[in-house]
């Protein structure tokens, strides 16, 4: 059936040249005429031309997630993966632990509520479905202008809007395995409902779906959380997302914006320890017959209220309050045996409120200034606890069954209080040059309860401040219409993760003396766009500097907080042969050391991916009949000496992916069939690759078909 699938589908990129219609609008991948025509809203909190932005960035529209949603298991971390230059490759999880932008975390925010927490799990990236999702806007690089850690850049996620006239969306969508099809049939479900009705609007999306079971290109199962990061296989999703809007007059708006996103990983399956006493590397194995009471998952609830006054002082003013409750019950893991406390199979709960506010006013000045200032408020109460399971049982039962006996703590609960202000000045100092420059002052209050850590470490208590002031600038140069240069100077501040360094706390430790300090980051950029006839392309440079980053060299032990720096390439190239095809190509690169004793290492494979090379093609040989095909290539990496045991420092091998989307008008609506790993290549995703054990080193998804039918009434 594979191979059916591949000849049929290979078939028809020979007849039919593949299509990229709709690939992300990103500066790197148009013409600068384009280029103006395309406004974002993430790097000043205002929306403006990508063409006068000193820096990289990518917009992702919803076409572009329409024709790769599937492809990506419907899972955004694996979507912005394929599609951002400097974003590492998806590990097909729920989590981003291994997936870092320029070598470092980034902030993600829906609706600009931001989805961080002081106790940092990478699951920022599950908090809502791609269905209610409008366009996604990604800053590749240090940003202050948002705050809350943003030290690789920030992912914006912008929701769905109002339609003018009213209208009504369905979408079934069905998957299956090419290798295994038994056991792996997936369903999905999208209904939507938009309109205006006189000066009110409104736009409701529902999301029902089931995944099946994952298998890998040798037909076999996967198991559903080899990692215990959060599966995205056997899973049930519940979204429901809701914005209504009100203008009382032309000039000012309310909107109120509700999302609930609900994923339960409901199996029978469970990793099979016993892979873990083959000496040699092998892949892990599903095993049947898993007991536990609560299944893993997320939850996330989202709420936002929004004021807008076009003309008031002579300016703008945007003003949002939020709230934000997120839960994840992971999958409980074998911890062996501690030196203190013996055996633990422990499992983490994470649980955050957080409750804030963002303030924006802006308005033009004399000689083409323009002042854009505000302020960020935000409180946030987080916790960890453990619940903890008899080893007897699990043992006796080949790791099948989990009986809970008790609970303890990783983390204590923390309250963190924010606050900060912002001023932002631009320049139009000439048709040929833009300027600007801005500041931020950011304010933070950390509280922590006494607790005593999982090891039976007393860890006393208390209270942190910290104040930092953050400046940014940055300059566009257009000598020609077709030729631009850009350079940038960018500070951000975040918080190292708090909660891990007191889950790691040694004995006699208290809050006081462990080294919490923040993280500070420089980050400098330069880069060249231009288009040549019917070619065009873009060639950036970065370096960022941290003083205290945070590495972790193996579990549940303490971290080390040392000096960064990062630095790597971004290039691009496409080209227009003819109207109707179009071809392109990007390149990302970095490296990153952190000092160590008199010298420097290597930063771990968690935080700096390989090479990653991403190639596309499109045509459309008739109207309503598109074709696109995806290549991803990432690269090998090995940094440390062969035997190391630290996290994240296992060699990593090279892997190439190959996606296929087709998508026709039928009928009413449009039907598209997508293939994800089209030629069934065999291999681990990063993630996998970084792990020791083999009971997490899980193999990536071989060939998938889906088939989605979509119809708007």
């Amino acid at each position: 059936m594979v191979r059916l699938a591949i000849t049929v589908a290979v078939a028809t990129l020979v007849l039919v040249p593949p299509s990229w219609a709709q690939e992300p609008v990103d500066l790197e991948e148009m013409t600068l005429e384009e280029l103006m025509e395309v406004s974002i809203h993430t790097v000043t909190r205002r929306e403006e031309s990508l063409a006068h932005i000193p820096g990289s960035v990518t917009v992702i529209s919803r076409e572009q997630i329409d024709t790769w949603a599937a492809a990506s298991n419907y899972n955004l971390s694996d979507l912005l993966g394929k599609l951002v230059p400097g974003l590492s490759p998806g590990s097909q999880n729920s989590s981003t632990a291994a997936q870092t932008l320029r070598g470092r975390f980034m902030l993600v925010i829906i609706d600009r509520v931001p989805q961080s927490s002081l106790r940092n799990i990478q699951h920022d990236l599950v908090g809502i479905d791609l269905a209610a999702i409008e366009r996604i806007e990604v800053v590749r690089g240090t940003s202050a202008m948002f705050g809350e850690g943003a030290s690789g850049g920030i992912v914006n996620i912008i929701t769905r809007a109002p339609t003018e006239k009213r209208e009504l969306g369905t979408s079934v969508a069905g998957e299956l395995s090419l290798t295994h099809p038994s056991g792996s049939l997936g369903g999905r479900l999208v209904q939507s409902a938009r309109g205006t009705q006189g000066r009110a609007d409104y736009a409701v999306i529902g999301v029902l779906q089931r995944t099946g079971h994952f298998f890998d290109a040798h037909g076999d199962q996967i198991p559903p959380d080899p990692q215990g990061q959060g599966g995205i296989s056997d899973l049930d999703v519940l979204d429901l997302f809701g914005k209504l809007g009100f203008r009382p007059t032309d000039e000012q708006r309310w909107e109120g914006t509700i999302n609930y996103s609900s994923r339960d990983q409901d199996t029978d399956f469970t990793t099979d320890p016993s892979v873990n006493n083959v000496p040699q590397r092998v892949k892990s194995r599903a095993l049947e017959g898993l007991l536990l009471a609560k299944p893993s998952g997320t939850h996330n609830t989202l709420l936002s209220l929004v004021y807008e006054h076009a003309h008031l002082w002579g300016g703008t003013l945007r003003a949002q309050a939020y709230y934000r409750q997120h839960r994840t019950l992971f999958f409980p893991r074998d911890l062996g045996t501690q030196p203190i406390v013996g055996r633990r199979i422990i499992r983490t709960q994470h649980e955050t409120w957080k409750t804030g506010g963002r303030l924006d006013i802006e308005r033009p000045l004399p000689a083409r200034l323009h002042l854009h200032w505000g302020a960020d408020a935000s409180v946030e109460r987080t916790r960890q606890p453990a619940p903890l399971f008899d080893p007897a049982i699990f043992d006796a039962s080949g790791g099948l069954v989990f009986q809970e006996i008790g609970a303890g703590t990783l983390v204590p609960r923390l309250f963190v209080a924010n606050l900060a202000g912002f001023s932002q000045l631009d320049w139009s100092a000439a048709p040929w040059l833009s300027l600007r420059g801005g500041a931020r002052l950011e304010g933070t209050r950390v509280g922590v309860d006494d607790f005593t850590t999982i090891d039976g470490v007393d860890v006393k208590g208390g209270t942190l401040s910290f104040t930092r002031l953050l400046f940014n600038a940055g300059l566009v140069v257009t000598p020609t219409k077709a030729l631009s240069l850009f350079a940038s100077f960018a500070q951000g501040y975040s918080l190292p993760d708090i909660g891990l360094i007191l889950r790691e706390a040694p004995a006699g430790s208290s809050v006081a003396t462990l080294n919490t300090s923040p993280q500070s980051v420089t980050m400098y950029e330069a880069g060249v766009r231009g288009t040549f006839g019917r070619v065009n392309g873009t060639l950036s440079l970065f370096y960022n500097s941290s003083d205290r980053g945070v590495t972790q060299l193996a579990a549940y032990q303490p971290v080390i907080r040392a000096a960064e720096r990062i630095y790597g390439l971004e290039a691009t190239m496409e080209a227009r042969p003819v109207e109707s095809l179009r071809l392109g190509t990007s390149v990302g690169w970095l490296e990153g050391k952190r000092e160590e004793n008199d010298g420097e290492t290597f930063l771990n494979g968690f935080r700096i991916p390989p090479l990653k090379w991403t190639s596309f093609a499109e045509y459309e040989p008739l109207p309503g009949w598109r074709n696109s095909l995806l290549v991803v290539y990432s690269g090998s990496r090995n940094r440390f000496p062969p035997g190391s045991t630290a996290l994240g420092t296992r060699p990593v091998t090279a892997f190439t992916t190959v996606d296929l989307v087709s998508s026709v008008e039928v009928g009413p609506g449009t039907l598209r069939v997508s293939v994800s790993n089209l030629l069934n290549s065999f291999s681990f995703p990063l993630h996998s690759q970084l792990l020791d054990a083999n009971a997490t080193n899980s193999a990536a998804r071989g060939a998938v078909v889906n088939a989605e039918y979509s119809i708007v009434y």
